[in-house]
């Protein structure tokens, strides 16, 4: 059985290929001063989006910065995908975000922010 963020509609509106990667990641989102932040995992990414689930559901069109723990990494040093967008849909669990810059990177601009 498909899920709402998988239904044929949605997919013809995709113009990117998406990819089931499935992997932790952090977020940070922020609209109108009011902050979120928490950890989720990745459903699928494409070069434009991320769709994942967290315990959370985030406002439509807020701020967003990504932190995905990129599964690919050096000896001893972990590589992150960091990507800023902000949030298109929210439904409970899930959340779709479009990505308007990213970048692969050992630390992400929202780490610090984070402690």
């Amino acid at each position: 059985m498909e899920s709402p963020a998988h239904s044929s509609s949605i997919r013809e509106r995709r113009t990117a290929r998406r990819y089931a990667i499935r992997i932790e990641l952090e977020y940070l989102a922020n609209q109108g001063g009011q902050g979120a932040s928490g950890r989720g995992r990745t459903i699928d990414i494409s070069r434009t989006g991320i769709l994942f689930s967290s315990t959370s559901e985030l406002p439509t069109n807020a701020a967003i910065e990504l932190s995905v723990f990129w599964p690919a990494h050096r000896p001893g040093v972990d590589i992150r995908f960091c990507a800023t967008g902000h949030t298109v849909r929210s439904d409970c669990s899930l959340t779709a975000v479009k990505i308007e810059k990213y970048e692969f990177s050992t630390k992400c601009i929202s780490d610090d922010r984070r402690r």
